[in-house]
This record gives C-alpha cells, structure tokens and sequence, in this order.
C-alpha cells in the first residue's frame, strides 16, 4: 500500500506544484467569492497522508470531519483548498468527484473528494500514453 501512496503522492505533487500561474489556473479567474477575485497563482504547501479507514465519500460533512482533523489550523483567510484523495473506489456512485465548503474551527475550508479511480470505466480519461495510472492521470484533468 504504501508504494502505492507514494507514487500517487509524488504524481500529485508534481501537478501541484506546476498549477500556479499555469493556463489550466487561470480557468478560475473568471469567479469572485466574497473573499475577493480568484486568481491563477497558488502556494502548494505539501500533502499529509491519513492512514485511517477512508470515509465515507458520499457524506461531505465526514469528508469536512477528516480535513479539520488533518488540518487543524486552515488558511484564516477562507482561501485555502484541501483535496481528499481515497483509496476506496466509486463502486455505484454517480460521480468521479466532488467539491463543497464548509468550516473547520470557525475558519472557512474549501475541499474536494475523489474517488480512487483506476480501473473505472466511467470515468475514464482515455489516456493511451501509459506513463502513469488512470485515476493519476484522470485527477489532473
């Protein structure tokens, strides 16, 4: 298992890391929130790896429950973003993933979920390269 975080852990870093200022960051910028206007440049800070049983993904406030858990003291400025990765596939769920809003300690938290994806066909990205696995890949589109 942990070869396994670990590949998907670097992957993901490596597409964090080179998110800022990218054409794909700027696709945001057409939104404001009530914290101001989005822009394309972010601060990858790193990644933390839970090694509890995955909640559940269909219920946001367990999901919310594991950021403020691994993530005790979030961006005050509401600008943070938690992404939460699982090793639990989708099964019958009707999405590949999902983002919602919340609070951790009464500082606001945007997050996201995704579902391990491999292997699922219906969310196949159809990558044919073979540089890297389906849900790797599929989560950086």
């Amino acid at each position: 298992m942990t070869a396994a975080i670990d590949c998907c852990a670097i992957g993901l870093d490596t597409w964090y890391n080179g998110f800022s200022g990218s054409n794909y960051a700027r696709t945001s910028d057409e939104y404001t929130g009530n914290n101001g206007q989005v822009g394309p440049t972010t601060i990858y800070q790193g990644h933390l790896i839970d090694s509890s049983v995955s909640a559940g993904g269909k219920s946001t406030s367990a999901i919310l429950g594991e950021v403020c858990r691994m993530v005790p003291n979030p961006d005050p400025s509401g600008n943070g973003y938690y992404a939460v990765y699982t090793d639990q596939p989708r099964g019958h769920a009707d999405y590949c993933a999902w983002h919602s809003a919340g609070s951790c300690g009464g500082k606001p938290v945007q997050f996201a979920f995704f579902w391990k994806l491999d292997g699922d066909a219906g969310c196949d990205p159809q990558d044919t390269s073979g540089l890297h696995s389906q849900g790797l890949w599929l989560w950086r589109t």
